[in-house]
């Protein structure tokens, strides 16, 4: 797959993974990750912690250099 492509996705989930925190403090939620809340209020918070975690990896991984 492209780098730039995947350092997107990367950041889409980096940056949905914030804002959906930052919603779910003040009582508001993103309608694409509505299911997760039916889960619990901690495993939701949980699992958007580790959306957030995943595309900083993503986005590291896709712009390491690989010695070849």
């Amino acid at each position: 797959m492209n780098k730039t492509i995947i350092t997107s996705i990367g950041f889409i989930l980096f940056i949905m993974g914030v804002i959906a925190i930052v919603l779910s403090l003040v009582g508001l939620q993103l309608s694409i990750l509505a299911p997760l809340e039916n889960l619990g209020g901690g495993l939701a918070f949980l699992l958007k912690i580790v959306i957030t975690l995943v595309g900083v990896i993503i986005v590291y991984v896709a712009n390491t250099e690989t010695e070849q």
